[in-house]
This record gives structure tokens, C-alpha cells and sequence, in this order.
């Protein structure tokens, strides 16, 4: 597969639609990807490796055009890997058909041409109610009760709990407002929407950019 990809300048900075879209925000910095150039996914123990690898050959074979030369311009991908080489979901690297790239007051877009058709995903805006999911909210309790004991009883110097809340919807999520809501509510953490996983986390554990890691 070779890719076109042109990346240009923006008169105007856009006013962001999350609709649909796969995004990254922090603050001043939007990436916002919308449609769907073309996916890979891998599982299993190799699953970072194969990803690495067969972006590297997409790279490799990209007819690039890159007007801007800033860090989000030419061909970029949007990423979401599994912590565990076990899980049942797939990593994915995902390359949007339109990037819009904001940051510090300039914009600027990426078109990314290709042969393949994409199919158009109806969205639907959840409206139903939270209830709770496998961990209860008493159950929840006990684990941190339990986790503290292990780590004053153990070697243990760190545990990472959670607990699930499910809603039923009859389609793909419309998750705009969620992700609206995620930025404005935490605007120092990284607003992120990757295929089925959404979320903001504070963390940010590597950065690649000017040539320096």
C-alpha cells in the first residue's frame, strides 16, 4: 500500500468537532483524526513489534508532502496498545483520512489519499444509565482494604485497582461530549479517543520530537 499525504497550513484556526473522530488533547494541543485511511491491528506477544514494523513499511512507501514540518505534520497514526499480551482486544494503529492539527494559536491540516472505501459507522448518543459492572462499590472498598494490607504485610509497592460501570446502547457510541467534558474538566491531562477506548490520563511517557526522545 502506498499512501499520498499532504499536510498544509490553516488562514484559520477551526473551531474542533469531536464527533466521531479519533483525538488527542492537552491544553493548547488538538489532534483531531476523522475517517479512517487504513487500520493494522496485532495481539499477542509481538503485538508492539508487528504494529512497529508495519509502520515502518507504510512509511517507507508514503508519497509525503509536508508543507509545515512541525512535530503532528506529514503522516501520522493514532495508537491504542493493550497492556496485556493476553487480552482478547487487538492493538491498533490507526491512520485518519483528515488530520487537523492545533496548537499554540496555528493549525493545520493532513489529507492522507488511498484506494480503499470506508464504510460510514451510524453514532449513537448514550442516554442510558450507569449500573454497576463485575466490582461493586462495596466490593471496590474491600480490594483498597486488602491492597493496603498486602502492602504493609508485603513487598508490594504499588496496586492499580479500578471498577467498572456499564451502559447498554444499541450502536457505536457517540462520544463528543464525554470527550468535551474529559478536556474541560482535566485540561493538564491527555483527552484521548483510539478506536473502542476513550479516557484522560496525567500521564505522558515518552515524547519524540525535534529529533530528540
Amino acid at each position: 500500500m502506498r499512501l499520498k499525504v499532504k499536510t498544509t497550513a490553516l488562514k484559520h484556526v477551526p473551531v474542533p468537532d469531536l464527533k466521531g473522530k479519533s483525538v488527542f488533547l492537552r491544553s493548547g494541543s488538538q489532534l483531531i483524526g476523522e475517517g479512517v485511511a487504513h487500520v493494522i491491528s496485532a495481539t499477542g506477544e509481538n503485538r508492539i513489534q508487528e504494529l512497529s514494523n508495519a509502520w515502518k513499511t507504510i512509511c517507507d512507501a508514503a508519497q509525503i508532502d509536508d508543507e509545515v514540518r512541525l512535530a503532528g505534520s506529514g503522516l501520522v497514526a493514532f495508537t491504542s496498545i493493550t497492556f496485556s499480551p493476553l487480552s482478547e482486544k487487538p492493538s491498533l494503529l490507526i491512520i485518519p483520512r483528515r488530520l487537523i492539527v492545533i496548537r499554540e494559536g496555528i493549525a493545520f491540516e493532513t489529507l492522507v489519499e488511498t484506494d480503499s472505501t470506508e464504510t460510514k459507522t451510524e453514532l449513537v448518543t448514550p442516554d442510558g444509565k450507569l449500573e454497576e459492572g463485575s466490582q461493586s462499590s462495596i466490593g471496590f472498598l474491600k480490594s483498597v482494604e486488602l491492597a493496603v494490607e498486602q502492602i504493609s504485610a508485603t513487598g508490594l509497592a504499588k496496586v492499580v485497582l479500578s471498577r467498572d460501570l456499564v451502559m447498554p446502547i444499541s450502536g457505536s457510541p457517540d462520544l463528543s461530549k464525554a470527550l468535551a467534558r474529559l478536556s474541560t474538566r482535566y485540561p493538564h491531562c491527555w483527552t484521548y479517543s483510539v478506536g473502542d477506548v476513550f479516557g484522560a490520563s496525567p500521564e505522558l511517557l515518552l515524547r519524540a520530537e525535534s529529533g530528540e526522545v
